[in-house]
């Protein structure tokens, strides 16, 4: 599969530390960039294009859904993940309707992050369990 490019999107500066903490064990990924807003995600997105975008559904100024589908149009091929809060199963759905590849509530990213990655990139969905 080869080196995993991540962009890492996420208002909550906490929450990206730890994003990179679980991440960078990995030898196979790397977090090529990160942003707390939406218009930063859309600009670091195009400029970087990356593999996979693990994107927040609530971000300050844009929601998940605006910038996923504004990454579609400068990075076409990124693969998105929404990593959030909100354990909404009608909101997971519609992450899914919208092109999200993958949703990953935050609470349980300590035991499914890597693997919704690595399912993701493998062209599989992945929902957190308690979603399924």
């Amino acid at each position: 599969m080869g080196l995993i490019r991540i962009l890492l999107v996420d208002d909550f500066d906490s929450f990206r530390k730890f994003a990179v903490l679980t991440l960078q064990v990995s030898p196979d990924i790397e977090v090529v960039g990160e942003a707390a807003t939406g218009a930063e995600a859309v600009a670091a997105a195009a400029l970087l294009k990356p593999d996979l975008v693990l994107l927040d559904i609530s971000l300050p100024d844009m929601n998940g859904f605006e910038v996923l589908k504004t990454i579609r149009q400068g990075s076409p091929d990124s693969k998105i993940i929404f990593v959030s809060a909100n354990n909404s199963r009608m909101i997971a759905q519609a992450a899914m309707t919208e092109g999200a590849m993958g949703f990953v509530i935050k609470q349980n990213a300590v035991d499914e992050l890597l693997p919704a990655i690595r399912k993701v990139m493998r062209g599989k969905r992945f929902l957190s369990l308690e979603l399924t």
